[in-house]
């Protein structure tokens, strides 16, 4: 499995390009801090892509997830879709998910506001969470 920090894109095209660069298996760690954006691209890419779980957190991760749902007619939903309580409660999950050959992606395709002081933080909490994760 490895693990790949993107806490800077803070919108669903950003986040869109982070899931066409992989083509292993993603888990994608998403959501944050509301900026009243729309989430169907994002939604059909990730059914699309078959995303293999989908871990949303913050403000607008239950729509995220709700939006997901919306698009029966596009590939499929991930195999677990859930809200995670906070970022150390994902990487664990995502974490537990995981298969040999998997990318666990944060990509939030949100503003990190309602939970970090900005990206920057966002980014290295995930980095300490995945190094103190790979020391045990």
């Amino acid at each position: 499995m490895r693990f790949y920090n993107d806490s800077y894109s803070t919108n669903p095209d950003s986040t869109i390009a982070a899931l066409e660069s992989f083509e292993s298996p993603i888990i994608l760690i998403c959501g944050g801090s509301t900026k009243n954006i729309d989430f169907s691209d994002l939604a059909k890419k990730i059914r699309e892509r078959s995303v293999k779980a989908v871990l949303a957190m913050g403000q607008e991760g239950p729509r995220i997830l709700e939006t997901l749902s919306g698009f029966e007619d596009i590939g499929q939903l991930p195999k677990l879709t859930a809200i995670v309580e906070d970022l150390t409660a994902a990487v664990k999950k995502a974490n537990d998910l995981s298969e040999p050959n998997d990318v666990v992606l944060l990509s939030p395709a949100c503003a990190s506001f309602d939970m970090f002081e900005n990206a920057t933080d966002r980014g290295e909490r995930f980095n300490t969470i995945v190094n103190n994760l790979i020391a045990n």
